[in-house]
Parts: C-alpha cells; sequence; structure tokens
C-alpha cells in the first residue's frame, strides 16, 4: 500500500502521517488552524518521530523565540494528566524539566539552539502559556492510501 499527502504537506513513513509547519499564533489559535485543515498539533510518540520533527521544524536561527508549538497540553498542576490534542495515547515524552507544567499548560519545542537559553537541549519540550504566540506550530494529520 502506499501513502500521500496534500500539497505542502511532508509525510513521513514510520507514522504514516502527514505533517505542515504553521507561523506566528498562540496554541488555541494554532489549533484551530490545523483543526480547519483536518489536522492536529502534532502528537509524538518516538524518539524517531521527534528528531524528524526538529529537522522538519528548524529556522537555523540562533536568535530567541525559535520554538514551536506541539499538541500536547496538561490543566495542572499538579503534573499529572498530559494529553495530545489528537486523543493518541502520552508515551513518549521529551521534557527539558522534570516539573514542567509549572510553566503553563501547553507544550513547545526547541528545534533550534537559542542565544540565551543554550539548554533545553535541541528538541527538547517545556510548557509555556498557552497565550503565547510563537514562531511556528506543526500540524500533523494520516496520510492517504492510494
Amino acid at each position: 500500500m502506499e501513502f500521500v499527502c496534500d500539497s505542502e504537506w511532508t509525510y513521513f513513513q514510520p507514522t504514516n502521517s502527514c505533517y505542515k509547519m504553521g507561523h506566528n499564533k498562540n496554541f488555541n489559535d494554532a489549533n484551530t488552524d490545523c483543526m480547519s485543515q483536518g489536522a492536529n498539533l502534532a502528537s509524538i510518540h518516538s524518539a524517531a518521530e521527534s528528531a524528524f520533527l526538529v529537522d522538519f521544524s528548524k529556522s537555523g536561527l540562533t536568535a530567541d523565540a525559535t520554538e514551536v508549538y506541539i499538541g500536547l497540553t496538561n490543566p495542572g498542576p499538579p503534573c499529572t494528566t498530559y494529553s495530545w490534542t489528537d486523543g493518541t495515547p502520552f508515551d513518549y515524552q521529551n521534557f527539558a524539566v522534570i516539573n514542567t507544567c509549572a510553566n503553563g499548560e501547553c507544550t513547545r519545542m526547541f528545534p533550534d539552539q537559542t542565544v540565551t537559553m543554550p539548554t533545553p537541549a535541541i528538541g527538547s519540550w517545556i510548557g509555556l502559556t498557552c497565550s503565547v504566540p510563537l514562531r511556528g506550530y506543526i500540524c500533523k494529520k494520516s496520510a492517504q492510501s492510494i
């Protein structure tokens, strides 16, 4: 069986999913944009998918504000219930700090190394208040079989 994505979407075979970058929105507006395209903010379920998304969303900049939203939320604290906006299981994590939800209820990923934040490591996640607009966000949807 062969899988394809709509134009402007990028296929990743290990997940049979399609990905697209959006730009300059807060979490809720980013999620609404993804949903309007039949997608959700990206859920990440393996180190391989995480590495793909780091390369996919990398800006090449070393300035601040290069991070992107992914679809992970937590209503906490307490930090006990993480969930993906697409409803898939929370079975992989790459947090830069243990108690990340104390920083907010939405999650950003760092695809680039920044000047003022030499840590977290590239690809790691940190919580953030959902109202903050970020450089980008990643939408994800299932590929179509042909």
